[in-house]
């Protein structure tokens, strides 16, 4: 079972903008859309969560396991 939780998370880029800290969670079989406006953080967030950017702060769950402790191809094989 598949369920991912995000706590406090936040990530950044060199120039200075910053994802404000987010939190939510997603259990298997659920459907979910992260919504917004452009420039309001949504590629960020997923760009955070997969290494490209580093994250500042928070921790990001996936079936139990801290994801950002393990490699970077667990994390391409399970985020996706």
């Amino acid at each position: 079972t598949k369920y991912l939780e995000i706590i406090n998370y936040s990530c950044g880029y060199p120039s200075g903008f910053s994802l404000q800290p987010v939190s939510f969670s997603l259990s298997e079989g659920s459907f979910s859309a992260i919504i917004g406006p452009n420039g309001c953080g949504k590629s960020t967030l997923f760009k955070g969560m997969t290494s490209i950017i580093p994250s500042t702060q928070g921790t990001i769950f996936l079936n139990g396991s801290e994801i950002l402790k393990k490699s970077l191809s667990y994390r391409a094989q399970n985020i996706a």
